[in-house]
């Protein structure tokens, strides 16, 4: 599903959203929330209008999808991505890789100040750096096979404000130089999401082939727009699925 930017929502717009969603009546809210008629119009109409809405009607995905994702009584995520761009490269030799990433996080109900990485590599090292002066990388142990990283932000990310998190990342000693791949999971609804994968010209795989993955099962998703060109292939990504991933493969001859 396509996602736009989630409005600064109050606690009290918050609480009254689902019964918008459900078409509970303004004296139903007002009766199981103990607020006057009046309050409750003023909060609806002030929550209608971070929507750009006049009607719920006029709103409904909008207000639909902040629900499911970040409201009360939903997925519970409080972060958002209006875009992330990841540049993949694979290095000479095709054991080790670089990764660029930029991604712009807004915090949504609560301050962010703590976002983990998790890399699952079955050997070889995992290495992160971040040219702002705002982060601070811990790492911490590893777990089921996995490296595992920290990013811990100050000062934080306040309710409403969106930061770009710049990270550089090693890979060393992690791929097998005949067959290999690189998994994303979507981790954070976003509104865009752009990913390329890069190769030495002189160095080709002879196949280059993805897989989009919700859960476990292999799956056909919307919004992907496939571009290949002389040194890899670009994925760009303009709908959100909870539990997708993307795994992009390589095999040399």
């Amino acid at each position: 599903m396509n996602l736009q930017a989630p409005p600064k929502l109050t606690p009290r717009e918050r609480e009254i959203l689902p019964f918008l969603l459900s078409g509970a009546t303004r004296k139903e809210i007002t009766v199981t929330l103990s607020v006057s008629p009046e309050t409750i119009k003023i909060h609806v109409k002030n929550l209608l209008d971070k929507f750009g809405a006049i009607t719920v009607r006029d709103a409904f995905t909008d207000l639909n999808n902040y629900q499911k994702f970040f409201g009360v009584g939903g997925l519970g995520f409080n972060q958002f991505n209006a875009h992330v761009d990841v540049v993949f490269e694979l290095l000479r030799g095709r054991r080790d890789g670089l990764v660029a990433r930029k991604t712009q996080i807004q915090a949504v109900n609560s301050p962010v100040d703590t976002i983990t990485r998790r890399f699952l590599a079955d050997e070889g090292q995992v290495r992160l750096s971040y040219p702002s002066q705002r982060v601070n990388r811990a790492q911490l142990p590893n777990e089921n096979g996995g490296q595992v990283f920290q990013i811990l932000l100050s000062p934080v990310i306040d309710v409403g404000e969106t930061f770009e998190l710049e990270e550089h990342i090693e890979f060393i000693g992690c791929f097998n130089p005949i067959h290999d791949h690189y998994l994303i999971r979507f981790d954070v609804p976003f509104s865009c999401r752009t990913m390329t994968y890069r190769f030495p010209k002189d160095d080709y795989p002879n196949d280059i082939s993805y897989q989009m993955r919700l859960e476990m099962n292999q799956v056909k998703m919307q919004g992907v727009k496939e571009t290949r060109n002389a040194d890899g292939i670009t994925l760009e990504f303009s709908e959100y699925e909870p539990g997708a991933s993307v795994r992009v493969s390589w095999t040399y001859s």
